[in-house]
């Protein structure tokens, strides 16, 4: 069965539980990114946990970005992670933070093995994929030991390259999740300046059905659009 988190930022705790009591029962949770382009937000594993102590049964993927912890920082978020029940960590090199200087030193290779060398059974730990880069480049990263992936900029143009990249991931045991990143009237400029690949409101119900059975799940963002995420949450 296909999952269906929506990527939320919660300002408020309240407002996160409430999108998630309200939606269709095709939702099984958030993705909650931290500080997206390096702007301070709620602690991404903060909210996490009190969105499952709130609603045990939602699945809840936090993220760290690297660029922001140490060593002991990074380790005492992931055995926090572990403690709470949170489903899955995403390690992010992330942008450079808006304020301050960066602290991290490490890549998200690194970040992985130094938690599996001093976490025993951590969290399930994902990364990122870009679908930019050539196939083998992301069947390399595939081979390194993560449990999932959050795919970036899948299309309809890049469709037939990912199907390649699903039955590869299958082989290595390795759980994808792309992005579905929704266009709506309040986001269109917004979208156009980051320049990813995006999907109609009216298209979404399709594209996500044809990633049944060669996706574990999907991330649906509708960036700078909170009305469109809930209506999405409500309906899809």
């Amino acid at each position: 069965m296909l999952e269906v988190l929506l990527e939320l930022i919660p300002v408020k705790l309240r407002r996160a539980v409430e999108v998630l009591e309200k939606a269709s029962p095709k939702v099984a949770g958030l993705d909650i990114p931290e500080s997206p382009v390096g702007v301070p937000a709620p602690n991404s594993v903060a909210m996490g946990a009190a969105v499952k102590a709130l609603l045990p049964e939602a699945k809840v993927f936090s993220h760290i970005r690297v660029v922001d912890v140490n060593e002991v920082a990074l380790l005492s978020l992931i055995k926090a992670a572990k403690a709470v029940g949170i489903d899955g960590v995403v390690l992010t090199r992330g942008d450079p933070p808006a304020l301050g200087r960066a602290v991290g030193r490490l890549s998200t290779e690194e970040a992985l093995d130094l938690v599996r060398s001093r976490v025993r059974r951590p969290v399930e730990l994902g990364a990122v994929l870009s679908m930019r880069y050539d196939e083998a480049r992301i069947v390399e990263r595939m081979r390194r030991g993560f449990n999932f992936f959050l795919v970036l900029r899948l299309s309809e143009d890049s469709m037939e390259k990912y199907l390649r990249i699903a039955e590869a991931a299958e082989v290595y045991g390795v759980k994808l999740y792309p992005y579905v990143i929704v266009e709506s009237e309040r986001n269109r400029a917004l979208l156009e300046s980051l320049g990813q690949p995006s999907v109609r409101r009216r298209d979404v119900d399709r594209f996500i059905d044809e990633l049944r059975g060669v996706a574990a799940g999907v991330i649906v963002s509708c960036p700078g659009d909170h009305e469109c995420l809930e209506e999405l949450a409500m309906s899809i």
